[in-house]
């Protein structure tokens, strides 16, 4: 990975940390909330909260690590993204379902459920811009990384390479 490429990772994970921070705290108060207030919010108000708000946790905490071990290998970092990104879109998935089909549609009037939906599907470019660049870019290093450590002759075979040990991973 180039120097370049550990700057643009390591401001996305910036980014990233702040994009998930305000929504781990915004639902955690929620489901709180949720817990407080039970003759207001139901069962199903706090399961939302509380897994949604997990979900944005667990970005958090995979930043702060991603943070803290700046050497880790090139597939590690691709997984760390790749897990990043499926609590993000887990997330937006969540929340979506929950304001076309959730039961808070029924209360409110038709313009504020569509009003929800439209915020909702507007959320989704939060995801093209802070989570699904760097799952491209660090499998684009991964996969660069990998052809360079086969031979020219090991590649045609789809040997492995002079790099990898001779009785794998057992």
């Amino acid at each position: 990975m180039t120097d370049i490429g550990r700057v643009f990772l390591s401001k996305a994970w910036i980014f990233q940390a702040i994009v998930a921070g305000p929504t781990f705290v915004v639902l955690g108060m929620c489901a709180m909330f949720a817990i407080w207030e039970a003759t207001y919010w139901t069962v199903y108000d706090f399961l939302t909260f509380s897994c949604t708000a997990i979900m944005a946790g667990g970005i958090i905490f995979l930043v702060l690590v991603q943070r803290q071990i700046p050497t880790a290998g090139k597939l590690w970092t691709f997984r760390f993204e790749l897990t990043k990104a499926a609590l993000a879109t887990g997330m937006w998935v969540w929340l979506m379902a929950d304001a076309i089909w959730g039961p808070g549609r029924r209360h409110g009037s038709s313009e504020q459920n569509l009003r929800r939906v439209i915020m909702s599907a507007i959320a989704a470019n939060f995801l093209f811009i802070f989570f699904y660049p760097t799952v491209v870019y660090t499998f684009f290093v991964l996969d660069r990384h990998q052809h360079e450590n086969r031979g020219p002759a090991d590649a045609e075979r789809g040997q492995p390479g002079e790099n990898t040990p001779l009785l794998g991973d057992q």
